[in-house]
């Protein structure tokens, strides 16, 4: 999988995830960091799911 990461829609890094599984959030143990007050530490996780992806977000994740 290939997440762009934009801010004020301007590109600002490319990330590969080839596990089955991404931590995005603030800190910095998490597969892809969002520097950034309003992110959690741990704020979501991407799962693949069949042909897709399903991104969770939740206070199971916070930290």
């Amino acid at each position: 999988m290939r997440i762009i990461v934009l801010k004020d829609s301007k590109h600002i890094e490319q990330v590969v995830v080839t596990a089955k599984s991404a931590v995005v959030g603030r800190r910095s143990d998490c597969d892809i960091t969002i520097r950034d007050p309003t992110v959690s530490g741990h704020h979501a996780v991407i799962l693949r799911s069949g042909d897709g992806y399903v991104i969770k977000v939740g206070t199971p994740l916070h930290a």
